[in-house]
């Protein structure tokens, strides 16, 4: 023997009556290899000649395992959880099958391991239930609800989730009662819970009260771990809540949020303020703490719906975060000389955060509602391409998921789940910005949205939105910009291509400087001179192209009195020999450029243009001589592919041509009789004599043609009869 099981008490019959221990037959043959999985010594139990069956590791908890075989289950508690663990599994799983709303529990027992090694514990047995899966019905929810509620009579149940919810022959079943409380609320935490015992205010209450009560919060707990789900509270202080669903959409860029407890930015931020957290495993934006956690998915989730709020009409349905948001009017205010300006919004998130805490701050104002929406069409778009209005795009990628710190720039800016946009909250130069919107006609600078529809091309990072949130102690204006990069990125992920990027100015700037930062992406001028021999991988067209198009953004910018800003570039280069990722789908040179020949693929943009400088001329100026410098129009340069392809295809298209013509004109004039008849004597005299250029007879030889001839043949036209013929006598 090399352990022993105790069984404390068989309630129901196994599916299999045959056992493998003589001392305890009726445990049954799935037990039994469970047993073995769990110790670890299926290999001494095959040399014995037991035949084990494959084990499953079903699930994983804070203070259990389930294992799984055929249609038996088994509850695993190791020793060194605390013994209250033990007796809940144990205790809790019996009233849950004895009230009809838990798995059947087959038994319970101790196992002790005496050889292989020391493991002692409490295993439960239960039916085996199947995973919830992705299809979710309207009828799903009913029967999870009215779950819930039955709970409620007796308990709270305390770790609702979606793990929690399995299926037995199809329809939904709770599991997992080891936090079951009639009168505590608890919230795991490692192998401890935080508690608070409700007892003195819900026993004078009456039942009805305390069931309301524990179901509002058992779903309240449930709806802060649903995954892809948006809530909809059902109205202040009401005791149901319920959800839609609808859902947001999946991304094919980054890793996606797959664990329950680590939803969305909503449910982060209001865990974080409620006391009930769970941990966040994204390990792509690991979090220091809990609270600036909370507060980041707060702002998130505040900047997503303030942001899309700021893309439609007031009445314009918006289904995204804590609601699908009915219409609501957008109230105008007065600020000074500024009316329409500013507008406050009535968000939907403020307004479920003042549920929780109506003395808190939660305010949003949109900007420009008038002047935006011009920024947004085609013909204000990098290369005048793309969608007619790009707010359906940008709706979709805020929509995607929560916003992520950006991995190239300082503290507070950000990126859309899917990498599409940045947001720059924090935005300190307002007045600029609006001041460049709406243009400045007593300095004859035009408005923004003229310069991009006269200078399609223009490198100018383009801004779509402007909005203002306030929530506690979070506030700051915020814009959302399109990608600096125009998506070379996303374009490189995939070839698994590397990209640099390069933030460059001019003289204003030690030309020297690199980048000290470890952390920060974006490389300086030094870099640059290192790294690319300050030249950009640019043909000598696309230079052309790029001096053309940022002479005409460094003119409007000197207008609106504007310097300080940068020239960003990214340069993706192949992993591979030949591979180059190409601007396909992104605008055109100079935004754009791919470069054949060094097998790299660049893009070009002016950043941070918003800050007015006394000297925006000089700056200027030395931003245009810095162009000059790093691109060279007279570099000496091969043929391209496409280039020779062309010239050899006009050569051959000659040679064709020429052979062709040579076939039907030369045997046209090869089939001809006239050359034949020029061959006769008698046809060669006439010809001779018909010639108009032939000479006059010589002086002193009236009649003759020369010394010794007769006269000329009678008959010749104008002087003689007639011409005798063929045959006639050779002179």
């Amino acid at each position: 023997m090399l352990g022993k099981v105790h069984c404390g008490c068989i309630l129901q019959a196994f599916s299999s009556s045959s056992g493998c221990d003589e001392n305890h037959p009726q445990l049954g043959r799935q037990h039994c290899h469970i047993i073995l999985h769990v110790l670890d010594i299926t290999r001494y139990a095959v040399r014995e000649g037991e035949q084990v069956e494959d084990v499953e590791l079903l699930g994983e908890g804070s203070f259990s395992k389930v294992f799984g075989l055929g249609p038996v289950a088994a509850k695993v508690i190791s020793e060194n959880e605390r013994p209250w663990v033990h007796r809940a599994a144990v205790q809790n799983g019996l009233l849950a099958d004895l009230h009809g709303y838990g798995p059947a529990i087959f038994g319970h027992g101790r196992v002790q391991q005496d050889m292989g090694g020391h493991f002692r514990g409490t295993v439960v047995l239960m039916e085996r239930l199947y995973p919830a899966g992705e299809d979710w019905s309207d009828t799903d929810t009913d029967h999870v609800l009215e779950a819930i509620q039955r709970v409620a009579k007796d308990a709270f149940h305390n770790d609702l989730k979606m793990p929690n919810i399995l299926r037995r022959r199809g329809r939904p079943l709770l599991i997992d009662f080891d936090l079951l409380s009639p009168w505590c609320v608890k919230v795991a935490v490692t192998s401890s819970c935080i508690e608070h015992d409700f007892r003195s205010l819900l026993e004078p209450a009456g039942d009805i009260c305390t069931q309301s009560f524990r179901e509002f919060y058992d779903l309240f707990a449930f709806t802060l771990t649903l995954q892809d789900t948006l809530l909809i509270f059902c109205g202040r202080f009401r005791r149901r809540l319920c959800w839609s669903e609808a859902k947001l959409d999946d991304t094919k860029y980054g890793k996606r949020l797959e664990k329950a407890q680590a939803d969305s930015d909503i449910m982060r931020c209001l865990q974080g303020r409620v006391e009930r957290w769970t941990v966040w495993p994204d390990t792509e934006n690991p979090q220091p703490s809990d609270e600036k956690a909370s507060n980041y998915a707060c702002m998130s989730a505040m900047l997503r719906e303030a942001v899309l709020r700021s893309l439609g009409a007031a009445a314009e349905r918006q289904e995204f975060l804590l609601a699908n948001a009915t219409s609501r009017e957008i109230r105008a205010r007065r600020l000074e000389d500024e009316e329409g300006w500013e507008m406050e919004q009535n968000i939907v998130f403020c307004e479920a955060f003042h549920d929780f805490f109506p003395s808190k701050d939660c305010k949003a104002w949109v900007y420009g509602v008038h002047e935006f929406p011009a920024l947004r069409v085609r013909s204000a778009s990098p290369g005048g391409s793309g969608p007619s209005d790009v707010s359906d795009d940008i709706k979709k990628s805020l929509e995607s998921g929560p916003l992520r710190p950006h991995e190239d720039f300082d503290e507070g800016f950000h990126s859309t789940w899917d990498y599409k946009f940045t947001i720059h909250m924090g935005f300190d130069e307002v007045k600029n910005l609006k001041k460049m919107v709406e243009g400045q006609p007593n300095r004859g600078a035009a408005p923004l949205r003229e310069h991009l529809k006269s200078n399609k091309y223009s490198l100018l990072q383009r801004i779509y939105s402007m909005v203002y949130i306030e929530i506690e102690d979070i506030s700051g204006y915020a814009v959302l910009f399109a990608n600096e990069g125009h998506g070379l990125q996303l374009l490189a992920k995939p070839l698994h291509a590397d990209v640099i990027r390069y933030d460059l100015k001019g003289e204003s700037r030690r030309q020297t400087k690199k980048q000290s930062s470890s952390t920060k992406k974006v490389l300086l001028n030094g870099d640059f001179t290192e790294r690319e021999h300050n030249r950009l991988p640019f043909r000598n067209w696309h230079c052309k192209e790029l001096k053309k198009v940022f002479k005409k953004d460094v003119d409007w910018l000197k207008t609106h009195g504007m310097g300080e800003y940068s020239l960003y570039v990214e340069i993706a280069a192949g992993r591979g020999p030949g591979a180059r990722v190409g601007c396909g789908g992104m605008p055109g040179t100079p935004l754009c450029n791919d470069n054949e020949q060094a097998v790299r693929t660049s893009t070009v943009s002016v950043i941070d243009y918003f800050k007015n400088k006394l000297s925006s001329n000089s700056f200027g100026d030395k931003m245009l001589e810095f162009v000059d410098e790093v691109c060279l129009i007279d570099q000496k340069e091969k043929l391209d592919n496409w280039q020779m392809y062309v010239v050899v295809g006009c050569f051959a298209a000659l040679l064709v041509g020429g052979a062709a013509a040579c076939w039907f004109y030369g045997a046209q004039f090869l089939r001809s009789n006239r050359p034949h008849e020029l061959r006769s004597p008698d046809a060669s005299v006439e010809m001779t004599m018909r010639n108009p250029g032939m000479q006059p007879p010589a002086q002193g030889w009236p009649g003759a043609m020369s010394p010794g001839y007769p006269a000329a043949y009678p008959g010749y036209p104008g002087q003689y009869p007639a011409y005798p013929g063929a045959g006639y006598p050779q002179m």
